[in-house]
């Protein structure tokens, strides 16, 4: 990766993973915080059925597929990213730009792409988005996604990310918060079949 494997380590744990935790600001304030549960629940014993059975596999294609939904809500409209464009521009171009004049042209990972955009897209985005129902209580949602972050912090640090229950589990964690968010968040626009109407 272009950015030191412990500060990206760090950032995904403290800033990327701690953005779902708005979910159970909404799901508070909506009488949701059962659905919430039963979604999370469902898509924890999933990933572990699919792995007991030997289809990982299966799983990787509804997080990869869930994941493309999710993130279209990114790029509805250019026009409200371009401070984060400019924010992406002004601290990855100097560095890959280092880089390359150091060491020549560095490869660019998939997982790269993701994290930058992770970073200065989807976050950002997720808060824009999420504005309506957090300025509601924003104490309380500072306190929540900061609590999540130093949790993750502390005791992500410690955990074996190569285990593949581990990974599971952190997968079933973004499936549930992409069809919460698909299913009740973003209700008008989603376009989740109708399998998942049950949650």
């Amino acid at each position: 990766m272009l950015i030191p494997a412990t500060i990206a380590k760090n950032v995904v744990l403290g800033v990327i993973s701690p953005h779902g935790s708005t979910d159970l600001i909404h799901a508070n304030q909506n009488g949701l915080v059962p659905k919430l549960m039963q979604i999370q629940a469902v898509n924890i014993f999933t990933a572990q059925l699919l792995q007991n059975l030997n289809q990982g596999k299966i799983l990787d294609i509804i997080f990869y597929v869930s994941s493309a939904l999710h993130f279209r809500h990114d790029f509805i409209t250019v026009k409200n990213y371009s401070k984060s464009i400019l924010l992406f521009a002004l601290f990855s171009i100097p560095e890959i730009a280092f880089k390359w004049f150091l060491i020549g042209i560095p490869p660019i990972s998939l997982n790269d792409v993701l994290f930058f955009y992770m970073i200065f897209l989807h976050v950002p985005n997720h808060y824009r988005l999420s504005w309506n129902f957090i300025k509601k209580q924003k104490r309380e949602t500072v306190f929540l996604v900061g609590l999540f972050s130093m949790l993750f912090l502390k005791f992500g640090n410690s955990v074996d990310f190569s285990n593949i229950n581990i990974i599971n589990t952190a997968k079933s964690f973004v499936i549930s918060h992409i069809i919460y968010n698909e299913r009740y968040v973003h209700k008008q626009k989603s376009i989740l079949p109708n399998v998942v109407k049950y949650m």
